[in-house]
């Protein structure tokens, strides 16, 4: 499918639930409010937009969140001739949100995962776009609408975060230019920068602290290891695995996080040699060649550390030999 098909469809249907993946990061709740603002108040559509879980502090300062609702109050606002996920490379990662779909509604997906199996109805996923911001940059211009204020601080957020501030290795020349763009158009620059990326409480300085006291290194430095304690749940720990490879002889760096449910998170990087996207689909996962996780069932911590470590030393002497 192609963005005139998305384009096409977000004309035609009337009664529309919007969603993103669980744990939102910044292209997630970006482009969440972009395309809600978009059917809302450009196309005057009947939108109901749901975050599946909430937000972390560094995202709360994004102008828009007033018009999402969560699961709970969603499920009462119903019916819906369509379904739109934004940034969801499977189904399953939109939570309790997934239990709305019915077959009856049309699902539409947006997004820029390698791994996303293209099982919806409609969709639109580029996998050269940098960031699902970015692609939603396309999507205003295609249908001939300038971005708010708000809206580009929401756009300007993904694509900055996406592309770790413009220097990630799938940063393109197109999103350099949709970044400068959005300046263009309002974006907040030096607020994003500041709220996302100055902004620290002293629980995540500690915390990021004990995550690289622990940190274990193997196969003669290629890889790197470390986990969040089970009391440090409901701290941001977003880029905290990308100090691990950030060691100039890593090649891959994992870190597992414990979740509510008795499992565990697992969030990978990669310097290049391992395509992590390949690991992250053996524990029902997803993302990109050089950044990508999943879960792991419930385990303990050691069992955890176990299966993930095996994994990637399998993967690094694979790619070696």
């Amino acid at each position: 499918m192609t963005l005139g098909d998305v384009a096409g469809a977000l004309q035609t249907h009337q009664r529309f639930l919007v969603t993103t993946h669980q744990n939102a990061d910044g292209d997630a709740i970006g482009s969440l409010l972009a395309m809600t603002h978009l059917l809302r108040v450009e196309l005057e559509k009947y939108v109901v937009a749901v975050l599946p879980d909430p937000l972390v502090k560094r995202y709360q300062f994004l102008p828009g969140l007033d018009g999402l609702v969560t699961p709970d109050e969603a499920a009462k606002l119903g019916p819906w001739d369509a379904v739109v996920t934004v940034d969801v490379s499977t189904p399953e990662r939109i939570g309790d949100v997934y239990k709305m779909i019915t077959p009856e509604m049309v699902r539409i997906n947006v997004d820029h995962h390698v791994t996303n199996p293209r099982t919806d109805d409609i969709c639109w996923v580029d996998t050269n776009a940098s960031a699902t911001c970015e692609m939603m940059v396309d999507m205003y211009r295609e249908l001939n609408v300038v971005p708010t204020a708000d809206v580009a601080t929401a756009l300007y957020t993904g694509i900055i975060t996406d592309t770790g501030q413009l220097a990630f290795q799938g940063t393109t020349p197109k999103a350099i230019h949709a970044a400068a763009d959005l300046v263009d158009q309002g974006a907040e620059y030096e607020r994003v920068a500041r709220e996302v990326y100055l902004k620290t409480e002293e629980a995540q300085v500690r915390s990021l602290g004990g995550t690289l006291s622990r940190m274990q290194i193997h196969d003669d430095g290629r890889f790197a290891i470390s986990w969040i304690g089970p009391d440090e749940q409901g701290i941001d720990h977003e880029g905290f695995v990308n100090h691990l490879l950030n060691i100039e002889t890593v090649e891959v760096a994992a870190l597992i996080r414990p979740l509510a449910s008795g499992e565990w998170k697992l969030s990978m990087r990669s310097a290049g040699l391992v395509d992590v996207s390949v690991l992250a689909k053996k524990v029902n996962g997803g993302g990109h060649p050089l950044a990508a996780g999943g879960t792991l069932g419930q385990a303990s911590l050691e069992e955890a550390i176990l299966v993930v470590k095996k994994m990637c030393l399998e993967a690094l002497r694979a790619a070696r030999g």
